[in-house]
C-alpha cells in the first residue's frame, strides 16, 4: 500500500470515529437535558471536548449548557470556538445569545444596586460589542461610584453610537470624576452639539468650571441644569455658591424654588429670607418671616428679622413693639 493511500484511509477512520463520538455525545446530552442535569452535562461535554477538540458541535452544545447554568463567560467562549471551527451553528448561536442578552437586560430593569450590575455585566459578556449593553453597564458603574471602570464601556458605546447624547454625557462625567478634564470637556462639547439644553451635561460642565476656579461660569451652568431637571442637592450647592459670589438674584430664584418644592423645610425658608434681606426686599421677606414665627414664635433670630424688616418698611410702631419684647429694648442692627 502506498503511503498516500495509507494516509487517506487513516483520515477516513478518524472521521468515522469522530462522527460516532458526536452521535454518542448528542445522545448523552439528550439524557442529561431530559433530567435537567446541566452540571453533569457540562462535565461530560468538557471530557468530550478533550477527545474531539475540532468538533464544532461539542462547543455549541457546551455553550448551550453553560447558558443554562448561567456561566455566561464560558458559554460565550465555547460559542466563539464553535464559530471559529464552523459556521454550522451561526444562526442558532446568534439567537441564543440575543435571547439571553434580552433576559439579562429585563432582569436588570427590575432590580437595583449590585444585582443590577451583575445582570448588566452578564449582558455585556453575552454580547460584548452591543452598544446599548455597554452604555447601560457603563452608566450603572458610574452611578455605583466606579467611574474608572465605566470608561471602557462608555467609550465603546460612544464609538458605536456617536450621536447618542447620554453616551457622551456619562463619559464626560466619568472622565471628570477621574480628573481627566480635557477628555471630559471634549465629550461635553459633543453633548452640547447634540442637545444644548441637556441638564446632566450642564451639571457636569458646572462642576468642571468650578474645578478650574471659574465660579460664575459654574453658576450659569448649574442654573441651566436646574431649569431643565430639578435636583435638590445641586440646588442647595448652587444656592451656597451664589451667596458666596454675591449673585443674589440667582440665589433668590433657587431659594424660591426650594421653598416651593419642600415648603415644610424651615432651612429653605430661612435661606430665602437671608437672600431677600441681601436684596433689601423686606416686603417680600416679611411673609416668610411670619411663616417661621408661626412655627417658632419665640425664636430670637426670627423676631430680629421681623423688626429689621418693619424698620426698613417704615412701620415704626410695630418695630418698637418687637424691640421692647427683645431683651427690654435691646438695640438691633439695621
Amino acid at each position: 500500500m502506498k503511503k498516500y493511500d495509507f494516509l487517506i484511509i487513516c483520515c477516513l477512520l478518524i472521521q468515522n470515529i469522530q462522527l460516532s463520538c458526536g452521535s454518542s455525545a448528542q445522545h448523552s446530552l439528550k439524557f442529561y437535558e431530559k433530567n435537567q442535569e446541566w452540571k453533569k452535562a457540562a462535565d461530560y461535554l468538557e471530557r468530550q471536548k478533550r477527545i474531539q477538540p475540532r468538533n464544532p458541535d461539542i462547543y455549541f452544545w457546551l455553550g448551550s449548557v453553560y447558558l443554562k447554568l448561567g456561566t455566561f463567560d464560558q458559554a460565550y467562549q465555547n460559542f466563539r470556538k464553535s464559530l471559529r471551527l464552523s459556521s454550522k451553528h451561526e444562526k442558532e448561536i446568534q439567537n441564543l445569545l440575543e435571547a439571553a442578552f434580552r433576559e439579562q437586560i429585563r432582569k436588570a430593569d427590575n432590580v437595583r444596586g449590585e444585582a443590577k450590575l451583575i445582570y448588566l455585566r452578564n449582558a455585556v459578556i453575552l454580547q460584548p460589542q452591543n452598544a446599548k449593553g455597554n452604555l447601560y453597564y457603563g452608566t450603572e458603574l458610574l452611578r455605583a461610584g466606579k467611574p474608572q471602570q465605566s470608561i471602557a464601556y462608555l467609550e465603546l458605546a460612544v464609538k458605536k453610537l456617536p450621536k447618542n447624547i447620554q453616551a457622551h454625557v456619562h463619559l464626560a462625567e466619568a472622565y471628570f470624576k477621574t480628573k481627566n478634564f480635557d477628555l471630559s470637556k471634549k465629550h461635553l462639547i459633543e453633548a452640547f452639539k447634540l442637545e444644548p439644553s441637556n441638564s446632566n451635561a450642564h451639571r457636569t460642565a458646572g462642576l468642571l468650571f468650578l474645578s478650574q476656579g471659574r465660579r460664575k461660569d459654574a453658576i450659569s451652568h448649574f442654573e441651566k441644569s436646574l431649569s431643565g431637571k430639578w435636583d435638590e442637592a445641586l440646588a442647595i450647592f448652587a444656592l451656597k455658591l451664589c451667596m458666596e459670589e454675591q449673585e443674589y438674584a440667582k440665589a433668590k430664584s433657587i431659594a424660591v424654588r426650594l421653598c416651593q418644592q419642600n415648603p415644610k423645610n424651615l432651612s429653605y425658608v430661612e435661606a430665602l429670607v437671608d437672600v431677600l434681606f441681601k436684596l433689601r426686599e423686606y416686603a417680600n421677606a416679611l411673609p416668610y418671616i411670619e411663616k417661621l414665627l408661626q412655627i417658632q414664635p419665640e425664636n430670637m433670630t426670627y423676631l430680629q428679622q421681623k423688626a429689621i424688616a418693619l424698620y426698613w418698611l417704615g412701620d415704626e410702631r410695630e418695630y418698637q413693639k418687637i424691640v421692647q419684647k427683645l431683651n427690654r429694648g435691646q438695640k438691633l442692627e439695621k
